[in-house]
């Protein structure tokens, strides 16, 4: 792995600059002049073991940090020996533990700690430290900047690849689920002998492979297979087909006819499979007449790593068959036309024709015997085209009906909406419509508008259903039909539709007149009679 630079910048001190100012033998790591908050990059990828300020670290610290030196600063470890040092940041987003790639920023630069102005001190740290070297452990940078360590500065052979930060497994096979045969260690090179095409790991199924297994090129520096042999195992050829012959060590020329003298069609190279579908006697050559035949010419079997005949047709020609008489043509029954719509006659002259699907409705016309729709249905289920809020209209129920819809029918007789009433289904047969016990009832699909005309129209053709069938029909939704699990018909209000009982006055009758009582004296009957005469005489005046 190559340790690149944290900031390309000025350096404006370097290492064992000023010997016995503040360290014995002078600066102890690389510095570079950079104006405050700019962005500090890792120089390779590895985990911070520390992200703060240095004066919560003592003096003893594994780090050797000094304190109120450093400032805010970052240490990466980056295993194999290699620890990196970022002193007097403005800040950093890191904590210990945080994982980092190499080039990605950890922090922006500043001059917190001793410091006379914005600038980054960068550090290299061999691991374990020795701190008799003068600088406390730390490592010249300009020997490292580059390169990780010594060995990854020494030029790769062509067959071989240096391993990434991570360790990576040598398998037996190359797949991530095979056994694995040894560790290759992080950041170390490796020779191989080849390389194989495997499974595909993060879409690269380039395997490096030794005498021992295969290990995925995506864990080292580089995935080129320059310099390595393709070891692929190569799938063993087909077996031949019986009509097919493989040409010698030279070509084979494809001729017009069976002999030498005629035109060459193509030229059949060595080694190459050919397909033929017969074979002919043609010109001897070489004590061998056989010749292969396709369909667009010929060529002799002795360029062919077989002259077997085996598996090909003998198409030498044939004398001709004594012609038969043609047979009678049998006539071909015609199958009758399958009826693929749906048609009927409206119910009501009032009502529009909109058909529903074939595939939408039970006819009885296509069920001879079988009663499929009641002649005195009980019922009348009320539905609504859709929800209220989804602003359903007629034009789309009527599509939905006239739609196949396979394992899902749906129909209803009527659709209402404004002054618009539809028919879909004849009275005669059945729509799918309300399930199980409601497809045996009449069915309407009404606006859940229910404006004043949608209303005018409903209770105009429940009028003609019930003078049709002469009797007055339960009203129902949808929603209340048994064994129905929905919600359609929850904006419909049936009291707007239902039959309104007339309650006829009772008639008053005239009051009985009782004729008085006839006297039983003749004066008293006298009396009586000259009264109705005088009556009877008054009455014929006014006349």
């Amino acid at each position: 792995m190559l340790l690149t630079a944290p900031v390309i910048a000025r350096v404006s001190q370097l290492f064992g600059a000023n010997p016995s100012s503040i360290q014995p033998k002078g600066h102890t790591g690389k510095d570079y002049a950079v104006a405050l908050n700019t962005p500090i990059k890792a120089a390779a990828a590895g985990t911070v073991v520390w992200a703060d300020w240095a004066t919560k670290l003592s003096a003893s610290n594994k780090w050797w940090i000094a304190p109120s030196y450093a400032g805010i600063c970052v240490v990466i470890d980056h295993g194999n020996g290699f620890l990196t040092l970022y002193a007097h940041l403005n800040s950093t987003p890191l904590n210990i533990g945080s994982k980092v790639a190499q080039g990605q920023q950890i922090g922006l630069s500043g001059s917190t700690g001793l410091s006379t102005g914005p600038h980054l001190h960068f550090e290299v740290l061999g691991w374990p430290l020795q701190p008799y070297n003068g600088f406390y452990g730390r490592l010249n940078p300009d020997n490292y900047l580059g390169t990780i360590n010594s060995s990854s500065s020494t030029p790769l052979k062509a067959n071989q690849r240096r391993v990434g930060p991570d360790n990576v497994n040598m398998r037996y096979q190359p797949k991530t689920s095979a056994g694995i045969e040894r560790v290759i260690q992080a950041n170390t090179t490796e020779t191989f002998a080849g390389f194989m095409h495997g499974e595909s790991v993060k879409g690269n199924d380039i395997w490096f492979v030794d005498t021992k297994g295969a290990a995925w090129s995506g864990g080292f520096t580089s995935q080129s297979t320059a310099g390595l042999p393709d070891v692929t195992p190569k799938p063993a050829p087909a077996p031949l087909k019986i009509n097919q012959r493989v040409v010698g060590a030279d070509n084979v020329n494809h001729r017009a006819e069976s002999n030498a003298q005629s035109a060459v069609i193509r030229v059949i190279p060595a080694k190459s499979v050919e397909t033929f579908g017969g074979y002919v006697h043609g010109q001897n050559v070489n004590g061998n007449d056989l010749w292969y035949q396709d369909s667009k010419g010929f060529a002799w079997s002795g360029g062919f790593t077989t002259q077997s005949t085996a598996g090909l047709v003998d198409i030498a020609p044939k004398p001709a068959p004594v012609p038969t008489p043609a047979p009678k043509p049998v006539p071909v029954p015609v199958p009758a036309p399958v009826e693929t719509s749906y048609s009927f006659t409206k119910d009501f002259d009032f009502v529009e024709y909109a058909p529903a699907h074939i595939t939408n409705v039970q006819a009885a016309k296509d069920n001879p015997g079988v009663v499929v729709f009641p002649a005195k249905p009980t019922h009348i289920v009320i539905h609504q085209f859709d929800a209220k809020e989804k602003q359903p209209t007629i034009a789309g129920a009527i599509n939905h009906f006239q739609t196949e819809r396979p394992g899902s029918e749906s129909s209803a007789h009527f659709l209402v909406s404004g002054t618009r009433i539809v028919q879909a289904v004849s009275l005669k047969d059945r729509a799918y419509h309300a399930g199980k016990i409601g497809n045996d009832y009449i069915g309407i699909e009404c606006d859940p508008d229910e404006d004043a005309e949608t209303i005018a129209s409903m209770k105009k053709l429940l009028a003609a259903l019930k003078a049709k069938y002469g009797y007055e029909f339960t009203y129902t939704r949808h929603r209340d039909v048994p064994g129905n699990a929905t919600n359609c018909g929850a904006d419909i209000h049936l009291d707007l539709y239902k039959p309104q009982v007339v309650v006829t006055p009772p008639v008053t009758q005239p009051p009985v007149v009782v004729p008085p009582t006839v006297p039983t004296t003749t004066g008293e009957r006298e009396a009586v009679q000259n009264f109705v005469n005088w009556v009877v005489d008054e009455y014929f005046k006014q006349k």
